[in-house]
């Protein structure tokens, strides 16, 4: 049975020639106006933003007027070699153009001398009899990038487009993709994009949203009137972050998790559907990757300029698209021109993804901190289980640098606070970080607790990811045999329920910079993260960073950054109302706030991330009042 979800909601590829949803936006104009006027065309933009089904559309309505067609995906041509890249090409464009003879002839087709004579004479631009009207569209063009020929190719494109008055028959040409196009050509100067006309293909408008939204009144459900203004609001038009909110809602209508389309659904759908660890939407992963890799420590050299840019943006300062470092930071994603040439986040979804913004009440989200108001759980003793490692036993595993210092300074920051603090480190000789160790430490205290208590288990070392599980490292575990060396996430939410305490928080500072296991990269895996934040229902989880992200280490402080911070909110910083404690959402709000300017002021990457899966807030420690 096909249900309304798969019918008017579409985020499978490119969208069908026939699909009932498709918006036009003022690119489809300008893009048809050029084609109509001969010019050549060219669309640059990130992913998942409608350029293929752009390019899709163009060639149905030409087809419906008699073009030959043909859409190329050039990233999926791979590294072939030079005569089989061009042979590839020339049966796309003979199949697009039912060239039957063409196709079982394409032997000599090996350069861009022969794709010139190919296109002229085989497939007839330059036959007077019958000259062929031929589009090609070019779709992916960063697939061209880090071919030695790619020059060519794009020159002869260029040399057919400037002499198309010399033969009698009609070529378009259109490319698109996610690259700058001073990456694709050495010469800029025989670049066809010199010539040719940009289109501009921008988010939804409110009014372009609500025609495509207005297809949830087909769910035979009330709809709310805000309904469709409170996903412009988180989308700002995205076209595929829109289908997609849509879509979660209209399964929910399918399966009759909702009786009511309201604007409380869509922040649910937002919150669980595309931004929680365990379904991150692959979009936004992306951009979270794009953004890292653009901030990398070594930058390429037309990343250098949208550093600054996003450094610059971050801290609240007017950024223009004119300036240098637009594209590399543009195609990331994550930021869209306004009307009057400044750079914005390109929408709240990217804002609370990237620690940005914050979203209100419980959720998943960086700094993401419950109400003062909201009750205190905790009113008893605290216990706390502090497990801190730099050396261990497996040499395929990384030293660390900071780690015992940094727990050992959380150990005396709560001394005040707590009634148990105990310390495991390596310079804990009598009680070494094992997996035993810390297993049955933490199990004494857990059952030593009471139920008005509250139990705090915090960890400074390595964390992997494998078989679906998260593990955090001891200083004996073997990485072939995880399982049962290593401390399952699993294993430390066991132990934490059977507690009676009914606050129970644990903080993780993982994977820190320069870290390596093996060959393994220094960051904070998405299976690792993603897992932690799965298993850790009926608790609050402090993580020093997001999936993908590196946890860094701050030499000049003798500390990791997250650590450096999470003191300053023990020690009261973050008490900002002087109440006279500092609550876990207390902490993770600070903390997000100055790591986030402490990585704008670097160029890097890292988003303390903080989950509740508890009802109420949970204070971590009490401060002299009014001193701090």
């Amino acid at each position: 049975m096909v249900t309304t979800s798969n019918v008017y909601f579409y985020t499978s590829g490119a969208l069908p020639r026939d699909y009932p949803g498709y918006i036009s936006r003022p690119a489809d104009y300008a893009a048809w106006r050029a084609l109509q006027q001969g010019k050549l065309i060219y669309t640059i933009a990130p992913r998942q933003v409608g350029k293929t089904s752009l390019l899709k559309r163009l060639a149905a309505r030409l087809s419906d007027q008699g073009w030959c067609c043909c859409q190329v995906d050039l990233a999926t041509f791979g590294n072939l070699e030079r005569a089989h890249w061009f042979q590839r090409i020339g049966e796309r464009i003979a199949q697009a153009c039912h060239a039957t003879a063409a196709i079982a002839d394409l032997d000599g087709l090996v350069d861009q001398q022969a794709f010139r004579t190919f296109l002229l004479d085989t497939i007839g631009l330059r036959n007077p009899a019958a000259p062929a009207r031929l589009a090609l569209f070019f779709d992916e063009v960063e697939g061209l990038r880090g071919m030695e020929f790619s020059d060519d190719f794009l020159m002869t494109l260029r040399d057919l487009y400037q002499h198309r008055e010399d033969y009698p028959g009609h070529l378009l040409i259109s490319f698109a993709g996610a690259v700058d196009p001073q990456a694709l050509i050495k010469d800029q100067s025989i670049s066809p994009f010199n010539i040719a006309e940009e289109i501009t293909l921008n988010d939804f408008t409110a009014a372009e949203t609500q025609q495509l939204t207005g297809y949830l009144e087909q769910m035979n459900l009330p709809v709310e009137a805000a309904v469709h203004a409170q996903l412009y609001a988180w989308t700002g038009g995205h076209p595929y972050l829109t289908q997609r909110l849509c879509e979660i809602i209209t399964t929910w209508a399918d399966t009759r998790a909702i009786s009511r389309i309201t604007p409380e659904v869509v922040d649910r759908a937002v919150q669980t559907g595309l931004l929680a660890p365990r379904s991150r939407d692959k979009n936004i992963k992306h951009v979270e990757s794009k953004l890292y890799e653009l901030l990398s420590e070594s930058p390429r050299p037309l990343d250098a300029p949208a550093q600054k840019l996003w450094q610059r943006l971050r801290l609240g300062e007017p950024v223009y698209s004119t300036e240098p470092g637009f594209y590399a930071l543009y195609l990331t994603g994550a930021v869209a021109e306004a009307s009057d040439g400044q750079i914005q986040l390109r929408n709240r979804i990217y804002r609370v993804a990237l620690g940005l913004d914050e979203v209100d009440g419980r959720g998943t989200e960086p700094g993401g901190a419950l109400p003062i108001s909201t009750p205190v759980l905790n009113p008893g003793r605290a216990w706390a289980l502090l497990v801190g490692i730099n050396c261990y036993d497996d040499a395929f595993i990384a030293d660390l640098q900071v780690c015992v210092d940094d727990v050992t300074a959380v150990q005396q920051a709560l001394a005040e606070s707590y009634q148990v603090a105990r310390l495991l480190t390596d310079a804990t000789p009598a009680t070494p970080p094992t997996r035993a160790n810390i297993l049955s430490s933490l199990a004494n205290i857990a059952q030593a607790a009471a139920e008005e208590d509250v139990l705090l288990f915090y960890f400074s070392g390595h964390g992997l990811a494998e078989g679906g599980e998260s593990y955090l490292l001891p200083c004996d575990p073997r990485l072939s045999a995880l399982r049962h060396t290593a401390v399952a996430m699993q294993d430390l939410r066991d132990l934490l329920e059977q507690s009676p305490a009914r606050a129970r928080v644990v903080i993780i500072d993982a994977c820190h910079s320069g870290a390596a296991i093996g060959k393994a990269p220094p960051t904070m895996t998405p299976e690792f993260i993603q897992r932690v934040f799965a298993e850790a229902e009926g608790m609050a989880v402090l993580a020093s960073c997001k999936q993908g992200q590196r946890s860094w280490e701050w030499p000049d402080q003798g500390r990791s950054v997250f650590t450096y911070y999470l003191l300053e909110a023990l020690r009261g910083q973050a008490d900002h109302d002087r109440k006279g404690f500092v609550t876990v959402s207390d902490a993770g709000r600070y903390v997000a706030d100055r790591v986030k300017h402490w990585s704008v002021e670097h160029s890097v990457l890292q988003t303390p991330t903080l989950q509740y899966t508890v009802a109420g807030d949970i204070v971590l420690c009490r401060v002299a009042q009014f001193e701090h």
